[in-house]
């Protein structure tokens, strides 16, 4: 905060990149010394925007419109889409008669939050590949159809997707494609 003060006093432009809201620790059950933490990196993120910014990239739509939602600011602002573009993934031409018939595929950097570990239980009859980092203890518990890969390489997601008819996300508030 001193410096992005100094900053400001400068009069040197500051920019900030946004992702979406952190509230996974509103839906997990943490100790209250995580909990507390989280609400402070939260309020740091929502006083930098507010405050100190001059203007504010967003990640996606969704994630501008879900922080306006938070906190209206007319303040300058952009939308620089993170993600894969949609021209770079195959289009599902077949006729759809069970989700089975379907390739589908999640993509998470890691797979560290409850709500994650729930969807894929919801899932676990249908045919989906996970790939991310994950808690061997907590993927033992999904039994069904789901199917663990690991992590894969940044520069090798993009082939990885192609393979696939449908990308799912395994978050509560997804902030990208």
């Amino acid at each position: 905060i001193f410096l992005l003060l100094f900053y400001k006093f400068k009069k040197i432009k500051i920019i900030h990149r946004l992702d979406g809201l952190n509230l996974q620790h509103r839906i997990e059950s943490k100790n209250l010394w995580e909990y507390f933490l989280s609400e402070i990196r939260l309020k740091l993120v929502w006083f930098i925007r507010k405050y100190f910014a001059n203007k504010i990239i967003y990640q996606s739509e969704f994630v501008k419109k879900m922080w306006q939602q938070y906190d209206y600011l007319n303040k300058p602002s952009i939308v620089i889409n993170n993600g894969s573009s949609k021209q770079n993934l195959k289009k599902v031409n077949k006729k759809i008669i069970d989700v089975n018939d379907l390739k589908l595929v999640a993509v998470e950097g890691e797979l560290n939050y409850q709500p994650m570990y729930y969807i894929l239980d919801q899932l676990s009859d249908i045919n989906i590949d996970v790939y991310g980092k994950y808690d061997l203890k907590k993927i033992s518990k999904i039994k069904g159809k789901i199917k663990f890969k690991g992590a894969v390489d940044r520069k090798k997601i993009l082939t990885v997707l192609q393979n696939y008819d449908a990308y799912i996300s395994l978050e509560i508030l997804p902030a990208c494609p």
